[in-house]
């Protein structure tokens, strides 16, 4: 038997581009595809066949979500008959107990039963089986694959196989009618020494990609990859074979740069810039890179923002994942590492690299260029051409230079950036921006970092913006972290931040903002489980499984093992699926042969939902039966840039559109219909993805208009309504490079803003036309440390006061519990507020706005259900009148209120509050105590009896139709 070892590293590049290599050979396989899923299988379309290269490699198809190797065999030779897998790998096949393998010449009789088995497979003519478990597979009389079937045998194949087997005809069937039927193409095998696929075609969509190589290189080369929709992809190599560029035919570039240290290591950094001429729903374009490194058997991706994916190849058979976020590691497995076929396995559903062709497309990604010095250090970092806004058919671009300088420790001490604006005005605007660094000498751990600006409006070197860092080690290992956050020539004032971490690095106690109180943490040794302490506040526990996995929450009133429990949540897993949740209500979930949820089901069968779907070329359909029998079907095409919603009030198959929605590839809407109210809303966005245009209309009519106008910054300049009614509203900035908002002018009103030393605002001025001014000044709490001897900022108010003209007409004051933050008290132009809490409880409010001795006292019983009742002393009484309310619950459901009883539906509406009779459709409340209600498709209420509501494009009222106009401000 040949012994045939392939050790591979994947790593992702752009897209769904990703890279294989045989790292025995070193030859390389440029795959489109998505990388690995653990242990997930998703029926989705035939893809592409992908060659190692090699002279004896076998070829590969990526796709459905079975085995569609076809290089497997059955041979008889002189001791018996033989199974050969997609690597070359020779199992006899009588008594092969220890692979699995059973072979029969008899038709298994469920395929008998197929509905186009008579059609379809009896007319092969002889056909031998071999089965694993369900998993079976039929090969012709000259030992070809002509049937393979799922596990679950939901899906089923039929092969044909030329004389040289390569596949040259798939047809996928899931019910007696054919769901795709693939044809696939190939080169002469004199032209690159070896068969290349050349097309692959889809008969039922008439959508075809075709390949195209060249030879220029010890094998061939794919150098164009061409859709039939019209996209064309080129890919460039370097002089050693390796990709340089990849390029679109909508202008799209990738490109790839290897640098070598001479011995193991390569790194690989990826760009890609974004064309001019990108749709006007193009999202704004963010940055990123991939540097991979990588040896013999490990490979390490670290993105731009230091996040890395660390793969260790222990063998042929499996491969380690580590993955690491802020040099924490947050996901690690061992997986499986098999092209399809595994030695010894024999498998027709495995996880395996997958993603339609069609799904191929570039991420709006833009040129990055980082310079090294000789110490391998990055001295430079350039970014040319960021698109920061849109405006007479130009762009406004940002060029950003950042420059790195270093001690003989080679720590980074200071950071310079340069940031050049060119705006679409013509204007040019220059900042920079300087960060300083320093270290502890003893330790090396970086201790303070100062921003400022030497250019451009913003906080100066005199007023620089400093951040320090202090640590305290213990001999167990445990550590103390201390950070503060301020202005220079504000030192006494600002964020003070304090945590204590225990040997394992796990956080074990943090100090809020104030400094004055302390949350603890306890932890478990053999998961993430841990508990929360706070003086004040119920004790919490976070309960996590094995698989650290989430799996309860519950809040007692002192500690875990002696306090009563009087909330309680937990959740339960199964094959790493959310089956069920328990708290005030058990939710249990079920779902289908493609893990969809198909029922959700609460307290048993009460608010239960069955979802079904269905599935064609183009359309999932979901139909959602709820415990009332209402349903709602939603039909969404598979790019996902369509959706049609309808609703059946009484469970047939008599269903009301109600809703249709259009989007663009990358989720921005472009239009919906509402069939309810007869409206049809559009959406127009500039190139950067920003919106320039809504539009309501009833027909011709149009409802609301709205436009934005955009700044040469790309922040908002002016937003102006027209139709139901007319307003503009406009923006103004100040001209540091935060652009904060500093003004607005809506509806003759005038807004003007200042902040503080810690970005905080610190006045809201309002002037009304006709004279009218006043004044919204803030205070903020300031917190003096007495152990620290310094003041911390909070960003809790301590005083608002409304100043009208040069007289202050009310004054809000607000004062906290020093141990547990809790509000304790309002004061309102002398007239006092105060609240008393017990385990983040309201248990008193004593409030001299509804009477000089007026008191309102609250108490809670039981363990799930809760009582709460309240007392009210009026003014100048020497005594409680007696008079309180009681609450009833049933878990979270109010049931009754002062004696006044609730009734729920199945769907766990009230159709019964506090006496008074509710009527719905789904969740949209239809009638309440003689009111009536209307909903649009999109489920917002656009009328209550014969008021008519109107909303803009955020969803804000704006409009009654009883002449009530509402505007906002920020």
């Amino acid at each position: 038997m040949s012994e045939t070892k392939q050790y591979y590293k994947t790593f992702p590049l752009f897209g769904q581009l990703s890279a294989k290599e045989d790292m025995s050979t070193k030859q390389q396989v440029w795959v489109i595809n998505d990388l690995m899923r653990k242990g997930l299988t998703t029926r989705l379309a035939v893809t592409h066949i992908i060659r190692a290269d090699s002279d004896n490699d076998q070829a590969y198809l990526y796709g459905i979500n079975v085995n569609l190797s076809f290089a497997e065999r059955l041979i008889e030779k002189t001791d018996g008959l033989y199974y050969k897998d997609a690597l070359g790998d020779e199992y006899i096949i009588e008594n092969d107990a220890v692979n699995g393998l059973q072979y029969t010449a008899e038709t298994p009789a469920w395929i008998k039963k197929l509905p186009l088995y008579q059609e379809k497979i009896a007319p092969v003519g002889s056909i031998r089986w071999l089965t694993s478990g369900n998993v079976v597979k039929g090969f012709n009389s000259d030992g070809y694959l002509v049937f393979i079937s799922d596990e679950k045998r939901k899906f089923y194949y039929l092969y044909r196989v030329t004389a040289s087997n390569l596949l040259s005809l798939i047809s996928d069937y899931s019910t007696a009618t054919v769901q795709h039927v693939y044809s696939f193409e190939y080169n002469d095998v004199e032209e690159y020494g070896n068969y290349h696929l050349k097309k692959i075609r889809d008969y039922v969509t008439g959508d075809y990609v075709e390949f195209e190589y060249n030879s220029e290189y010890e094998y061939a080369r794919l150098v164009k990859i061409t859709r039939s929709v019209g996209q064309k992809y080129d890919i460039t190599y370097d002089d050693k074979g390796h990709v340089e560029s990849i390029t679109s035919s909508e202008g799209y570039k990738a490109e790839c740069q290897q640098k070598t240290d001479g011995v193991e290591l390569s790194v690989r950094s990826l760009y890609e810039s974004i064309p001019d001429s990108t749709a006007t729903t193009q999202t704004t374009p963010e940055m990123r890179k991939w540097i991979i490194a990588y040896s013999d058997n490990e490979c390490v991706i670290t993105d731009i923002n230091g996040d890395k994916e660390h793969y260790k190849f222990q063998n042929e058979d499996n491969h380690i994942y580590v993955k690491e976020s802020g040099g924490v590691v947050t996901e690690a497995y061992e997986t499986i590492n098999v092209p399809h076929q595994q030695k010894g396995a024999f498998y027709a559903d495995r996880g395996c690299l997958y993603v339609p062709y069609d799904e191929f497309k570039f991420n709006s990604l833009e040129m990055d260029t980082i310079y090294f010095n000789e110490n391998d250090l990055i001295r430079e970092r350039r970014i040319d051409g960021h698109k920061i806004a849109f405006g007479s058919g130009k762009y406004s671009t940002a060029d950003i230079i950042e420059k790195y300088f270093y001690n003989e420790e080679k720590q980074c001490y200071r950071k310079q950036t340069d940031i050049t604006l060119n705006l679409y005005t013509g204007a040019k605007k220059e900042y920079t921006q300087v960060t300083v660094y320093e270290y502890d000498k003893d330790t090396g751990m970086l201790i303070e970092e100062r921003n400022y600006m030497t250019k451009g409006n913003g906080p100066t070197e005199v007023k620089a913006i400093v951040n320090t860092y202090g640590y305290k080690f213990s001999e167990d290992g445990s550590y103390q972290t201390r950070r503060s956050h301020f202005r220079s020539d504000v030192p006494a004032l600002g964020y003070r931040a304090e945590e204590n971490y225990d040997s394992y690095g796990r956080k074990v106690s943090e100090k809020d903002p104030s400094g004055s109180y302390t949350i603890s943490y306890s932890h478990a040794m053999n998961n993430k489980s841990y508990t929360v302490r706070r003086t004040g506040y119920p004790l919490t526990y976070y309960g996590y499984d094995n698989s650290d996995r989430f799996e309860r929450v519950y809040y007692t009133e002192t500690d875990v093992d002696e306090g009563t429990v009087y909330i309680s949540n937990y959740v339960n897993y199964i094959n790493g699926e959310l089956i069920r949740m328990f708290g005030s209500d058990k939710i249990e979930y079920g779902y289908d042969e493609k893990r969809r949820p198909s029922k959700i089901t609460i307290d048993g069968n009460t608010g239960s939902k069955n979802i079904e779907y269905e599935e064609t070329d183009y359309l999932v359909t979901a139909t959602v039966t709820n415990e009332n029998g209402e349903r709602v079907k939603t039909e969404t095409s598979k790019d996902g840039t369509k959706q049609t919603a309808y609703y059946s009030p009484d469970g047939s198959t008599a269903y009301d559109k109600e809703l249709y929605v259009e989007s663009e590839p990358d989720g921005s809407l472009t239009t919906v219909s509402d069939y309810v109210n007869s409206t049809t809303v559009q959406y127009r966005c500039d190139k950067l993805g920003q919106l320039t245009q809504y539009t309501e209309k009833r027909g011709a009519a149009t409802k609301v208009k709205e436009d934005y106008e955009y700044d040469e910054y790309g922040s908002l300049k002016q937003q102006s309504l027209t139709g139901a009614m007319t307003a503009t509203y406009a923006y103004e900035y100040d001209d540091t490079l935060d652009h904060r908002l500093t003004g607005m002018n809506f509806y003759g009103i005038t807004e003007d803003y200042e902040y503080d030393s810690l970005n905080r605002i610190k006045s809201k001025k309002v002037s009304v036309s006709g004279g009218m001014t006043y004044e919204k000044i803030y205070e903020y709490r300031d917190v003096y440390d007495t152990s620290l001897k310094r003041t911390n900022a909070t960003n809790q108010p301590a005083s608002i006061k409304y100043k009208f003209g040069n007289t202050i007409k009310q004054q809000i004051d607000y004062s906290y519990n020093s141990m547990t933050g809790h509000l304790n008290e309002i004061t309102v132009n002398g007239k006092r507020i105060e609240y008393l809490h017990s385990n983040e409880r309201l248990r008193r409010e004593d409030n001299q706005l509804l009477g000089e001795s007026a008191e309102i006292f609250y108490s809670y019983e039981g363990k799930e259900g809760t009582k709460m009742k309240g007392q009210y002393q009026p003014e100048n009484s020497g005594t409680v009148d007696g008079s309180s309310i009681h609450y009833e619950y049933d878990g979270d459901r109010l049931m009754s209120y002062n004696g006044k009883s609730c009734v729920y539906d199945g769907m766990g509406n009230p159709t019964t509050y506090l006496g008074k009779s509710v009527t719905w459709k789904g969740r949209q409340m239809m009638s309440f105590n003689g009111n009536t209600f209307k909903y649009n498709g999109r489920g917002r209420r656009t009328n209550k009896n014969s008021i008519a509501f109107t909303y803009d494009s955020r969803g804000n009222l704006i409009k009654q139709s009883n002449g009530l106009e509402f505007y906002y401000d920020i």
